[in-house]
C-alpha cells in the first residue's frame, strides 16, 4: 500500500484506527516509514495513522 491506498482506507473507514506495519518486507522495500509519513503529512492524514517503529508496542 502507498499513501494513496492509505487515504482511500481512511475515506472508507473514517472511524477506524489505521496501523501501518510490516514496512521491512520485500513488497515495501521501496517505501520507507519516513517517505510514507511525509506523503501522508502532505495530505494532512498523518494524524489519522500510527506507523510504529520496529519493536514498538501499541496499546489501545
Amino acid at each position: 500500500m502507498d499513501a494513496e491506498d492509505v487515504a482511500q482506507v481512511i475515506a472508507h473507514a473514517p472511524e477506524a484506527d489505521i496501523i501501518i506495519s510490516h514496512m521491512d518486507n520485500v513488497a515495501h522495500a521501496s517505501l520507507s516509514r519516513t517517505s510514507l509519513s511525509e506523503q501522508l503529512e502532505l495530505q494532512n492524514l498523518l494524524s489519522r495513522v500510527k506507523i510504529p517503529a520496529d519493536g514498538e508496542t501499541l496499546s489501545f
